[in-house]
């Protein structure tokens, strides 16, 4: 199991920290794939979200099943099939959920009973909210055993005489907040530590350090100054001695090598922390959290690698949205308890004195006014470059 240190987050975001770290994630429960008949299959188009819907109008595609109307989806030129597999739904190109919720269905392409079924005719697909999938995502799912490019994406509606469904080997209950996961799911993982140890074997020059912080300051990730501060958090690391890394620079391989081999690794809570599933068990992981709010599928890869986790608070994040905190924004700085964790004091500009405060009541203000709408962030982004 992981073990937790609660002592550098925020005292009234500790309860919550310790409460929703110690519930168990695994799923000892062996998974089986399901046949429907009349199941409709829908592509993801503008406004629609794709889905599964079994004859009787229950959704199977996400987490969990839910009653829906088959009324309220697009069936203009509706396909028939007759046999296939639902391997998942790629609904999001953010890397941690390529190896987390993504997976949730795929476990079952390397079983004997599909490969059975496909010796009988069945077809394997998937919906995407594109048919241009990411090179990063391809691969990932290569590790893992399974080649995207023999599997279809279904880009329109279908209904299949009979349709087969796996259960899920990763997801979240509508009732509770934790994510859970099966040994389905932790032979994916085992899969891809496997064949990217091959690959860096191979290769020879994969990058290996002790410690490692990992770093979203080099890429253009969210919303427009949705995270803002984490340079000055970035730079009192790299003063104690740790690598900066910024994941995008490097290869898929390289980046799970680089977590396979490392001692001590920090990183902001979220997609880019998860990919710590794969770090040896008891590496020092330090997860610096955005907001008082804690990402349900990093306690589940603390838990996969029974890890030494650490949680500090390094945020004024007083304006992040209430109801879906994880859209932010985000205010980083150096905090009492973030100088705490290193043992000493870090110089540093009092937060309420610096570009990136004024930045963030800027986007509050902006943000009320326009709403998040990506045309309107573009034509910013432009302007600031400009200027």
């Amino acid at each position: 199991m992981a073990t937790y240190n609660y002592d550098f987050v925020n005292d009234k975001f500790r309860d919550e920290v310790v409460w929703k770290t110690r519930q168990n994630c695994l799923v000892e429960t062996p998974l089986k794939a399901i046949c429907y008949k009349d199941a409709y299959v829908f592509p993801f188009k503008e406004g629609q979200r794709g889905e599964v819907v079994t004859a009787d109008g229950i959704t199977l595609a996400s987490d969990f099943k839910e009653k829906t109307s088959l009324d309220k989806f697009d069936t203009t030129g509706l396909r028939h099939g007759k046999k296939a597999i639902f391997v998942g739904s790629l609904w999001i190109y953010i890397w941690g959920h390529c190896f987390t919720d993504h997976f949730n269905k795929a476990w079952f392409v390397n079983t004997d009973e599909c490969r059975k079924l496909q010796s009988e005719g069945a077809e394997l697909f998937f919906i995407s909210c594109s048919t241009q999938i990411p090179k990063y995502i391809q691969l990932i799912f290569q590790y893992a055993g399974i080649d995207l490019n023999q599997i279809r994406v279904i880009t329109e509606p279908t209904r299949f005489e009979q349709l087969y469904v796996p259960e899920n080997c990763y997801y979240h209950t509508p009732d509770k907040w934790h994510r859970y996961y099966t040994r389905e799911y932790l032979r994916l993982l085992d899969n891809i530590r496997e064949n990217v140890t091959k690959e860096a074997e191979a290769a020879g020059n994969y990058p290996v350090y002790d410690n490692i912080y990992l770093t979203r300051t080099q890429g253009k990730f969210g919303s427009l100054w949705k995270d803002l501060g984490e340079k000055v958090v970035e730079k009192a690391f790299a003063k104690d001695g740790y690598t900066v890394i910024a994941p995008e620079k490097h290869t898929v391989a390289q980046q799970f090598w680089m977590m396979m081999n490392c001692k001590k690794l920090v990183a902001t809570d979220g997609s880019i922390c998860h990919a710590s599933c794969f770090c040896k068990p008891h590496t020092e992981v330090t997860v610096l959290c955005k907001a008082d709010f804690l990402v349900e599928h990093q306690v589940v890869s603390n838990q996969i690698a029974n890890l030494d986790v650490t949680y500090v608070s390094v945020h004024h994040s007083f304006f992040v949205d209430k109801k879906q905190p994880w859209h932010g924004p985000y205010l980083l700085c150096i905090t009492n308890n973030l100088e705490r964790y290193m043992g000493h004091k870090i110089p540093h500009t009092p937060y309420f004195l610096t570009k990136n405060f004024v930045k963030y009541c800027i986007r509050k203000i902006y943000v009320s006014i326009f709403g998040n709408m990506e045309w309107m962030n573009n034509i910013v982004r432009k302007q600031l470059k400009k200027s």
